[in-house]
């Protein structure tokens, strides 16, 4: 933005000025007052109208320079106040030319003097002694140097997984290819803590091979030539591990601080406590390293050879010699094989031949604060809590939405009860006969109303002989009982009141 301000007001300057000396040639007034600036500011004002407009656009161009050059000034001074942030370095480009190097027959000859020999090579012009391979998550990495941050590496995108890889896998790309596998090549330069890389997408010569060769490698060959300017290269044979572990003449490091390393340690300790063929498998569930505090923790689920499983949890510190287990830190231990499941046994079913019977309500007096499911004569169940018993009826205690509502069951017209825990009682008699009692001589044979039959479908007021009122709609009166219908949340709910308990009732509205 600043660049295109300042290019702007100096075209604008340049134009006003050119057309500023035109207007002087031709009126014969002096060139040199147009060409210095505020020289012709008198000429200007005595004769405005004919340069009035291009000195007026010669300012507007000098204000647009003048802007954007305070801008880069600006735009200057806050890139210079960032700080050098170190970390590492990546640098690559999408279009590579293949440089000399790759089709010389110097690279040709290195090539053939490494074949079938230990792998070799110079990576950004710094020879290797002890190179080491590790094909992990689909990149296959040549690495030299013991820190976690190797100090040369090059690393091959290629994709390949390590579990899909049953034979010999082979790659070839020539210079001229464009779609290759991309290629990191990292260094450390001297003085400096992280390493720089290069990615390179092309122009690079690559043979690679690899077969399997145990669980835990590969076994390969590569001649891989870099158009970089060192003239990176690597040749020979190698054995590519399949995890993060570091070697030192041919021995795990145990000094590498990573979490494959905890694994191992882990896994080398548990194998020397318990006897040959006892454990059939070691999975390293989780790994936990504090390499600021030279500590760890590894979660293992172990497979016996009997079926047995067990998890342990070990502690590990870095110690002189490397990473190791922390004495007595192993907890854990043995889990049974699953036992099969247990058949439930079938349901007995309902009926009078399984069930006790009931004819008289009180006995179910020790069974107050207990579930029950009471089945009517007419089929309705209700489910709830028995809070009362008395010797015609019993009291459920419900849950209707967020609270409790007590009802009343007439025994009159129960039918068979069950328990959680499978008992069934079925009602033998009831416990209120309907028979009305016979007539005496001299009696009148019309049979006397009914109380309270006025008050039918009317809102009231019941007040029992416990001095407890409710109000409610007076649904029925028969059997000796009254029925009263009270609203309870969206529904409604039945209570029933015995005549000879009620001591008043009255409408209320």
């Amino acid at each position: 933005m600043a660049d295109w301000l300042v290019v702007v007001g100096v075209s604008m300057a340049v134009m006003a000025t050119v057309g500023l000396i035109r207007q002087a040639a031709w009126r014969g007034h002096s060139l040199v007052l147009f060409i210095l600036p505020v020289a012709g500011l008198q000429q200007v004002q005595e004769n405005w109208e004919a340069y009035g407009r291009l000195a007026l656009l010669r300012v507007a161009g000098l204000a647009i320079t003048l802007a954007g050059l305070g801008l880069m000034y600006v735009d200057y001074r806050e890139n210079a106040t960032i700080p050098s942030m170190p970390g590492q370095v990546v640098s690559g480009a999408a279009n590579i030319t293949s440089s000399p190097f790759v089709r010389s027959s110097e690279a040709a000859l290195l090539m053939a003097r490494g074949e079938g020999h230990p792998l070799s090579g110079r990576l950004h012009g710094t020879d290797l002694t002890t190179p080491q391979a590790t094909l992990v998550n689909g990149v296959l990495t040549v690495h030299q140097g013991n820190g976690v941050l190797p100090e040369l590496s090059v690393s091959l995108l290629l994709n390949w997984s390590a579990e899909a890889i049953r034979e010999r896998r082979t790659l070839l790309v020539s210079p001229w290819e464009e779609q290759a596998p991309e290629v990191h090549l990292s260094w450390t330069p001297a003085g400096q803590q992280y390493p720089e890389t290069r990615i390179i997408s092309n122009g690079y010569r690559l043979d690679l091979a690899l077969a399997p060769r145990d669980p835990g490698g590969f076994s390969g060959t590569i001649q891989l030539v870099l158009p970089d300017e060192k003239n990176s290269y690597l040749v020979g044979d190698f054995t590519a591990r399949t995890n993060h572990l570091r070697y030192r003449n041919g021995k795990v490091d145990a000094a590498f601080d990573h979490p494959d390393t905890l694994a191992w340690v882990a896994e080398q300790y548990l194998q020397t406590q318990f006897p040959a063929g006892v454990l059939q498998n070691v999975d390293v569930e989780n790994v936990i390293l504090r390499r600021a505090a030279g500590e760890g923790r590894v979660e293992v689920r172990l497979i016996r050879s009997d079926g047995a499983s067990e998890r342990r949890q070990l502690g590990l510190e870095k110690t002189p010699v490397g990473w190791a287990v922390t004495p007595g830190s192993m907890t854990g231990g043995r889990q049974p094989p699953p036992e099969p499941p247990v058949q439930p046994e079938p349901v007995k079913p309902r009926g009078p031949a399984t069930s006790e019977p009931l004819t008289d309500l009180l006995a179910l007096a020790p069974l107050t604060g207990t579930e029950l499911t009471v089945r009517e004569s007419s089929g309705r169940e209700r489910t709830g809590v028995l809070t009362r018993v008395a010797s015609d009826r019993l009291w459920l205690r419900l849950a209707l939405g967020a609270g409790n509502a007590e009802i009343a069951v007439d025994g009159a017209h129960i039918d068979s009860l069950g328990s959680r825990d499978g008992r069934r009682w079925q009602v033998a008699t009831p416990t209120i006969s309907d028979t009305p009692p016979p007539a005496r001589p001299g009696d009148d044979p019309v049979a006397p109303e009914t109380p309270y039959q006025a008050l039918l479908g009317r809102q009231v007021r019941v007040t029992t002989g416990d001095g407890k009122t409710q109000e409610g709609r007076l649904q029925a009166v028969e059997g000796g009982r009254i029925t009263l219908t009270v609203p309870v949340g969206a529904g409604t709910v039945e209570y029933f009141h015995a005549l000879p308990d009620i001591v008043s009732m009255e409408a209320v509205r």
